[in-house]
């Protein structure tokens, strides 16, 4: 369609007169060209706009695309006002299911699409033999409206194809307009609007087809003093040289050319700023988006847009730009087309919105653990998330732990945590900040995934331990006693633990110290992981005794138990089964958290102490039961390569002992003047 309407307007002018020649002596002929193709435009179909102008396709097809999309639910209201989503009733079929071939996307990206260009949509609701059926009436069939004053009592259809006009009356269509100031019963066509911009554009994009057909094909020229003597035979030398060199296929094409003494290379070529093509462009496709309420950061204009801004960019689209239309089309289904299919009278359609808006998973099961106080999901329903059969049994019912009564506990989590509560529960007095000063929290960029690798070694060591020692206990011969050391293989367990605990701080310190070395204000590179490997590798050592003694230290006082008059075992089986059982339940969790804590602390500090002696760290508490001597050191600020009052260097520092790093989750501060 551009390039017809390009087509006539090169023989706009005077009758008869073709010029192709470039306007430049003409400044008014833009202006003119403009409003010529305005006069073409005003009698051009939308659809032809539709399929031939860009900036207008773009718009139209992001609405129509992110609404369809969405998907459209019917539910049923009852009486204790719960909602029931509706999944085979007629009307819930029918929108599944619309015609032969069309399902609900299609259907709402044509409703969606047609609104845009028109500001109306038609839907053809019958019912044939082989039941219900919904079509969407392309506006450009429509022959006739026949309205009253405030409302469409029918339509007249020329089907493509069909010699007969069709009459639907108002009683087998759902029509759907905007608002116009000359009527009640009809929409005003955005199209209107933008038939200004559009033509601008044309007449735009004319302008430089004849600058790029009739223009000058000169890209640089060489210019020489003009009262500098030269030849003819030494121009012609000059010429061909260059043209033999230099053009083409020549032997130096590409190469730099050696001017003569005052020579010198002008460029002459038109740009795209010269042109002002780009803005021309930005200017299109922000007044197009405009019109439609559309900020043009979705469409890929991004100047003035961060990733921040672009996640609440995407939160606004379905509120202020998409939830206008969203609660028409909602409402129109909903009030006017239901009832026609024998819903009920609870009955209502809504777009899946919130499936676009919830955060992630995690997200979303911590939020609602937390305002529940109970746990909200069964294992089947976990299971059916990823795609796996239902159990049946129990594993449909949802489990309530016992400590979590009606009236009880606020949540599932809400228990009393051993020594230090957890970093979701963050207390973080931070010291003050010095003018100009960089200041970086340990724990900013810890991630739940973080937490979550620790949380696997541990719970993999525990998982070997106790296989290992109810192993023997099974093979124990008469005389064995559970109580010896001989069942517990120290150097063992401490390999292979400090060997996992090394790999998972070693890839989370290599992580967080690149980062945390540029929140400092230093240079990309300038944290090496190279020189972490051998300390890392020591600090994990010395946590994985720390840890094994700890397991080492439950054992023996639970078989102590074992006979005992008040004993909870009945057997050394029994006790080591608690053993083990408390330690995927509570240990695993609180030790991977102190272990994340840990790590990050050492990066941080690690990636200042690589690059500057001029900085400071701050001791900082987390949480709302901490150590009586850490609560003392809260706000506790040192120079970076001092210790702090309790001879550690950062908050889990091994030299500090089990006594002062088990579950701490403390962080440090490190502020670069």
């Amino acid at each position: 369609m551009i390039v017809g309407l390009l087509s006539w307007l090169r023989g706009w002018g005077s009758p008869g007169v073709v010029s192709d020649s470039v306007a430049w002596d003409r400044p008014g002929e833009m202006v003119a060209y403009q409003v010529a193709a305005r006069a073409v435009l005003d009698d051009i179909p939308a659809s032809t706009l539709y399929a031939s102008f860009p900036h207008l396709r773009t718009v139209v097809s992001f609405i129509a695309r992110n609404v369809a999309q969405l998907g459209l639910h019917v539910y049923v209201r009852e009486g204790d006002d719960s909602r029931v989503r509706d999944r085979g009733s007629e009307a819930a079929l029918l929108l599944a299911h619309p015609s032969p071939q069309k399902v609900t996307y299609d259907l709402v990206f044509s409703t969606v699409a047609f609104l845009a260009l028109y500001d109306s949509a038609f839907w053809w609701v019958r019912e044939e033999t082989e039941g219900w059926r919904i079509d969407v009436i392309p506006n450009e069939w429509i022959v006739e409206v026949r309205h009253g004053a405030f409302e469409v009592n029918a339509i007249v259809v020329k089907l493509p194809g069909h010699h007969e006009k069709i009459r639907i009356e108002a009683e087998d269509l759902l029509v759907f307009t905007g608002w116009s100031p000359s009527n009640g019963w009809d929409g005003s066509s955005p199209i209107r609007a933008l038939r200004a911009i559009i033509a601008e554009q044309v007449a735009a994009q004319k302008f430089r087809e004849q600058v790029w057909a009739n223009g000058g094909r000169i890209t640089k020229v060489v210019e020489r003093p003009a009262d500098t003597p030269w030849s003819k035979e030494a121009r012609d030398k000059f010429v061909e040289s260059l043209r033999a060199e230099f053009s083409r296929d020549g032997a130096a094409a590409g190469g730099t050319l050696l001017l003569e003494d005052g020579m010198k290379m002008v460029s002459q070529q038109f740009d795209a700023e010269q042109l002002q093509w780009l803005d021309g462009v930005k200017l299109s496709m922000n007044q197009v988006a405009s019109v439609f309420h559309v900020n043009p950061a979705m469409l890929g204009f991004l100047e003035q847009a961060n990733y921040a801004s672009i996640r609440e960019f995407r939160r606004s689209l379905y509120g202020d730009t998409l939830g206008p239309l969203l609660s028409q089309v909602q409402e129109r289904i909903s009030k006017l087309l239901l009832p026609r299919l024998g819903a009920p009278d609870g009955a209502y359609v809504e777009f899946n919105l919130a499936e676009k808006l919830r955060g992630s998973f995690e997200e979303q099961a911590a939020v609602l653990s937390t305002s529940v106080g109970r746990p909200w999901m069964t294992a089947d329903e976990a299971r059916s998330r990823q795609n796996l059969p239902a159990l049946g049994g129990d594993a449909e019912h949802l489990v309530t732990p016992l400590n979590v009564l009606v009236g009880g506990l606020a949540s599932p989590r809400d228990t009393a945590p051993p020594l230090e509560a957890t970093l979701d529960e963050p207390k973080l007095l931070l010291p003050p900040r010095k003018t100009g000063a960089v200041l970086v929290k340990a724990v900013e960029l810890v991630e739940d995934e973080d937490r979550v690798a620790f949380e696997k070694v541990l719970s993999r060591t525990f998982s070997r331990q106790a296989a290992a020692i109810r192993g023997k206990l099974s093979k124990a011969v008469p005389g064995f006693q559970m109580k010896t050391p001989s069942w517990w293989d120290e150097e063992r367990w401490n390999s292979e633990l400090a060997d996992d605990l090394h790999e998972a701080a070693q890839e989370l310190a290599d992580r967080l110290g690149p980062q945390q070395a540029e929140q400092l204000g230093f240079p990309a590179g300038a944290y090496s992981t190279e020189r972490t490997v051998e300390y890392l590798r020591k600090v994990a050592e010395n946590r994985a005794a720390m840890v094994n003694a700890a397991t080492l230290r439950e054992i023996e006082a639970a078989l102590e138990e074992v006979g005992g008059e008040d004993s909870l075992f009945e057997s050394e089986g029994d006790a080591i089964d608690h053993v083990f059982e408390n330690a995927e339940a509570s240990r695993v969790e609180t030790g991977a958290a102190a272990l994340t804590a840990m790590v990050a602390n050492f990066a941080l500090t690690e990636a200042a102490r690589q690059n500057t002696n001029k900085a400071t760290k701050t001791w900082v508490v987390t949480s709302g039961n901490p150590r009586s001597s850490h609560a003392a050191m809260d706000g506790e600020t040192v120079k970076l390569d001092e210790d702090f009052s309790n001879g550690m260097r950062w908050p889990g520092d091994p030299v500090g002992g089990a006594e002062e790093v088990a579950n701490c989750l403390c962080t440090v501060v490190v502020e670069v003047p």
